[in-house]
């Protein structure tokens, strides 16, 4: 906002656009969109109320988060199983340990239990968790000697009795032992095309990401355009198409939209340029 003066005329023109955007191309629901001015580099509005936009009566950004977070369902879930994305990986100066901090997509875990580390498929006993939190204008907090952690938070797992520690990055899932994710190379998914500058053909490789972790991969087959059978070897600006896609590195952890909302979604970008972004239906296992 500071680039163009405060001007609220401008605000309400980037509103508007981005609400159009969001709602017809990736099917938002406008009431669930919330909008506030502010400037990063700056620092207004984001944790005090900004004196540069007398014409806006509504809350600062951190003011916002914390009000939407009042309102999530902190309520324990026990029936869904346990996912977790590693966000970091800390070495340790003993082979068969490994310390993995991440945030839990679902589920719960306790100290003293087995999981399962995708795609290396290698299994690791939790010796202790750590909950972390960062407060706005504080360094990392640390509450030592956790005895459950729960979905949503983020965490420090260190597990002992690992086979090798090398085969573990950034991007894998943890999963309970007995419900171990298998990874893969192709799946089909529901696939919105955005403004394209030239046709995604099929072969086109491309960078694909999901939740934190991006990976080359490619357009594989087209089944579907727009509900219809597809016999054209391309897909134009917004088309909503069943595809397969291939991973063109190692195999991945993936799920499916309907296992996990948050880990079923990828984003597509080529040329520097967010192309498209899509669903997981179904994992293609070979």
């Amino acid at each position: 906002m500071d680039v163009v003066g405060w001007s609220q005329d401008r605000y309400e023109e980037i509103k508007d656009q981005l609400t159009e955007f969001l709602t017809d191309e990736l099917k938002y629901v406008s009431n669930d969109l919330i909008f506030l001015p502010a400037s990063g580099y700056l620092g207004d509005n984001i944790v005090k109320k900004s004196k540069n936009l007398p014409w806006y009566s509504g809350s600062s950004l951190i003011e916002l988060l914390e009000s939407e977070n009042k309102c999530v369902n902190h309520k324990i879930d026990k029936k869904s199983p346990f996912v977790m994305t590693i966000n970091d990986v800390l070495e340790s100066s003993k082979n068969d340990e490994l310390t993995v901090s991440g945030r839990i997509n679902s589920g719960l875990i306790q100290p003293g239990e087995s999981i399962s580390i995708s795609p290396s498929q290698q299994t690791a006993l939790i010796h202790s968790i750590t909950i972390t939190k960062s407060n706005v204008g504080s360094s990392l907090v640390k509450n030592e000697s956790q005895k459950l952690a729960i979905e949503g938070e983020f965490v420090e797992l260190k597990l002992k009795k690992l086979d090798n520690w090398e085969n573990i990055k950034v991007g894998d899932l943890c999963s309970s032992a007995n419900n171990p994710i298998k990874p893969c190379k192709k799946f089909s998914c529901e696939l919105q095309c955005f403004e394209l500058t030239r046709l995604l053909l099929i072969g086109t490789p491309f960078v694909m990401f999901r939740n934190n972790i991006s990976i080359p991969a490619r357009l594989s087959s087209i089944e579907l355009v727009n509900g219809k059978k597809n016999k054209k070897k391309h897909l134009r600006s917004n088309t909503v198409s069943t595809v397969t896609i291939e991973i063109l590195e190692r195999d991945m952890p993936l799920l499916t939209f309907g296992e996990n909302k948050k880990l079923g979604r990828v984003v597509i970008r080529k040329d520097g340029f967010t192309v498209a972004a899509g669903k997981i239906l179904e994992l293609l296992h070979e």
